[in-house]
Order: C-alpha cells, then sequence, then structure tokens
C-alpha cells in the first residue's frame, strides 16, 4: 500500500485509501485530465479477494480542486447531523 501523499503515476498522488469491504477499496487521490487538477475519491474494485490489483468503477466523484471548500463544509454538515442522532 502506498503512503499518504505519494506518487501512483506522473499525473496522480494518492492521498489515502481504506476498505469498503473484501474486494472494494475507497481511493482518494489528486490527478489531471486534460492539463487540470481533480480531487477523485472514487471506489476501486479487486477481481478477488485480497488482489492489489484494484480498478476504478464509476461510483465516486471527481471535483475541481476550487470546490474542494464546498466538499468539506457538506461533509462537516453531515457528520454535525450524525453527532446529533447519536
Amino acid at each position: 500500500m502506498n503512503e499518504s501523499g505519494s506518487r501512483v503515476r506522473e499525473d496522480e498522488i494518492l492521498i489515502d485509501e481504506f476498505s469498503r469491504n473484501s474486494i472494494e477499496v475507497v481511493k482518494t487521490r489528486f490527478t489531471k485530465w486534460q492539463g487540470k487538477e481533480f480531487l477523485d475519491v472514487r471506489v476501486w474494485v479487486s477481481p478477488h479477494p485480497g488482489s492489489r490489483e484494484a480498478k476504478p468503477t464509476h461510483k465516486g466523484i471527481c471535483l475541481r480542486l476550487d470546490l474542494l471548500p464546498s466538499l468539506l463544509e457538506s461533509l462537516k454538515k453531515a457528520a454535525k447531523i450524525l453527532k446529533e442522532d447519536e
């Protein structure tokens, strides 16, 4: 597994990843497409449990970096609602 902030490809920096279940991993990364930088949070799937050959799925979100503050605010609101429901 890569350490946080490590380069996977020249146009990609893996920020973090965590297991969703035995065959799916959620990866957060900075990536470039057509010369522009994006934050990509996506589910990756392995063909076999424990396999390191994960492939990206369509499940996820890819945002321009200028939208990161808005995403963070939305996540803070979600966390606050969850905390209130405890």
